[in-house]
């Protein structure tokens, strides 16, 4: 009987749920648009500042007790991570915040979507440059 060696079984257990953080998201469709000039620079301005604790301009609110919202503008791009509320579910939300962006910012945006969302478990992150020259 043939049996996969330990360490081999690890590494592909890691694998898969890399491979399932990586391609976890959802590109909004929408009409052809323009980006504006700085809009790259916004989209990874918007990553590095919501996904660092305090950083200056973002804006959190407590939902109800369960859920926590913090969002972010920079420039012309709004950003928005959303999980559950004690210093476990910050911990989770912040953990898988840098993945999330990097799969919205070069699935979707670098793929001319305009913006996408990111699930896992019960974290929410959201990111969206404003339309600013939309042809229908």
């Amino acid at each position: 009987m043939f049996q996969i060696p330990r360490f081999i079984g690890f590494y592909l257990v890691g694998l898969t749920a890399m491979a399932n953080i990586a391609l976890a998201a959802n590109c909004f469709n929408a009409p052809k648009w323009t980006f504006y000039d700085k809009m790259y620079d916004d989209v990874w301005g918007a990553r590095s500042t919501l996904c660092t604790r305090n950083a200056p301009g973002v804006e959190c609110a407590d939902a109800f007790g369960s859920t926590i919202t913090c969002r972010v503008k920079v420039g012309n791009v709004h950003a928005v991570m959303s999980g559950t509320t004690g210093l476990a579910g910050l911990d989770d939300m912040y953990k898988y915040c840098m993945d999330a962006f990097n799969g919205i910012n070069n699935q979707c945006v670098y793929s001319d979507k305009i913006g996408g969302n990111w699930h896992y478990g019960k974290n929410s992150y959201w990111l969206q440059p404003i339309v600013i020259n939309a042809s229908y």
